[in-house]
């Protein structure tokens, strides 16, 4: 049996998918060589030499040495390489109880897997393979599980990703960002889900709650400043939507005369009480989940919902409150679904009329010690797609809010084809997915109309409508 065959029969036991991947993957255009000392080395026709051409083995060793993988606890490293420096550090840690290895190039997992008897590695419980083209997308997995492990990179496999023009810079700006909120939130939110354990057992959920929403428009509403040029025209046609405001936007709504259907917030943080005064929360529901500041849930004066089904009360809500609104609106069966103040972008000031900054979760309000000097946290800046197709400036959060916000988007229209959302700004960025709707009377005159008039066609072609036994 082949050293591949051999990898292969471990592997299968485990990650059926990832086999399925590898035996489409090409390896004629990899060179394997012997190294002058020990094992192998593997250059790439890019140039690219993923190992030392004297010794690999020894340097696998010192790899995890400098990155003190040695000290065990759970790891995630980018780049498979031969696998070298994965072996090493189950051989050499002490205490490692988890090792996730991450490669965007199955061609060098396949030569790595043709190559060196790694069957030990693959069948020890602790370890895990990650490649691109699984169910769930795998810049998401590795961002659910970023505050939770070290990170080391495999210097070379990061250099070929790059040559390759893969995305992985963009993945390790937005992995350093989650990493970063959770040096900030993660003891806030260990916190938080202890004491709500009580209040998530003894609450409603809210698909239980709101039964009356399906079908009908739906607005999640965001506190970004485009949020003060919409406001009239919510105010306008607000009887004819189901409001969803994120908890930054809830004073704004309330001075503006605006009574939100529901407010959510997810922030753990303390900094989430200064969205709410304590005046105006009779009779509205606020939707938490287990990492909801618990002064928030306790001080609610309103009904309180669990924002999820699930047994544990947890909601895949993309980073972002924007984002966890919108999955709720989704699953609520909101159909038109428009989002307002949903900015991502820096065209104006951060926040609308009215928002307490500190309650906000834009990032960019901490400040972290990001190379060696003090920036404010995610507001590096960069470049993204506008509204109207022009390139406007936004930071590295945001812009990690937009391709997260795109991704529940697109998985949303798979499983509900006709499903609208629009996006009531003329500033801002471009959420793919969406449609644009300037905040103009006619925009949502259009918008409403066409609504009422797909609901009046249902029930005159119902079989009740008709007369026809269902």
């Amino acid at each position: 049996m082949s050293i591949y065959d051999r990898n292969l029969n471990v592997l299968e036991s485990r990650y059926p998918d990832i086999v399925e991947i590898l035996n489409k993957a090409e390896t004629d255009s990899l060179s394997i060589q012997p190294a002058r000392v020990s094992g192998l080395t593997l250059r790439t026709s890019e140039g690219i030499t993923l190992h030392s051409r004297v010794d690999p083995l020894r340097e696998a060793e010192d790899l995890v040495r400098a990155k003190e993988i040695i000290n065990g606890g759970r790891w995630m490293i980018f780049g498979v390489g031969l696998g070298y420096h994965l072996e090493a550090a189950t051989r050499l840690s002490r205490g490692l109880d988890e090792l996730i290895a991450i490669d965007y190039c199955p061609d060098i997992v396949r030569a790595a897997l043709e190559n060196v008897d790694l069957t030990d590695l693959l069948a020890w419980k602790g370890f895990k393979l990650w490649l691109p083209g699984g169910i769930i997308p795998l810049e998401q997995r590795i961002i659910d599980v970023a505050g939770e492990v070290e990170i080391a990179v495999h210097p070379a496999s990061l250099a070929l990703w790059r040559r390759r023009q893969l995305p992985i810079s963009d993945v390790l700006d937005l992995l350093e960002i989650e990493r970063m909120n959770w040096k900030f939130s993660g003891a806030a939110y260990q916190d938080a889900v202890v004491r709500n354990e009580k209040a998530l057992a003894a609450c409603e959920n809210v698909e239980s709650y709101f039964k009356n929403v399906n079908g009908r428009p739906v607005l999640v509403v965001g506190a970004g400043p485009s949020l003060d040029d919409a406001k009239p025209l919510i105010k306008k046609y607000r009887s004819s939507l189901f409001v969803l405001a994120v908890n930054a936007a809830f004073i704004p709504l309330r001075n503006a005369g605006i009574k939100p259907d529901a407010v959510i917030c997810v922030e753990p943080r303390s900094a989430a009480k200064a969205s709410f005064d304590r005046q105006g929360e009779e009779n509205i529901p606020l939707l938490f989940v287990p990492g909801t500041n618990p002064d928030v849930v306790e001080q609610w004066k309103g009904p309180k919902l669990v924002a999820s089904d699930s047994t544990d009360g947890s909601l895949h809500h993309t980073g972002t409150v924007a984002g966890a609104a919108l999955d709720v609106a989704i699953r609520l069966g909101g159909n038109p679904i428009i989002l307002a103040g949903v900015d991502l972008a820096l065209t104006g000031s951060w926040y609308a009329k009215d928002v307490v900054k500190q309650s906000s979760e834009a990032a960019g309000k901490m400040t972290a010690n990001i190379g060696n000097h003090h920036k404010p946290f995610g507001t590096e800046s960069c470049t993204v797609i506008g509204i109207d197709g022009s390139p406007v400036p936004s930071t590295k959060a945001f812009q990690h809010f937009i391709l997260t916000l795109e991704r529940l988007i697109e998985h949303a229209r798979r499983e509900h084809p006709n499903l609208k959302i629009f996006d009531l700004k003329d500033r801002g960025a471009l959420i793919g997915g969406t449609e644009p709707m300037s905040p103009i009377n006619k925009s949502m005159d259009i918008i409403l109309g066409t609504h009422t008039r797909m609901k009046r066609s249902q029930m005159h072609t119902s079989p009740a409508a008709t007369g026809v036994n269902p």
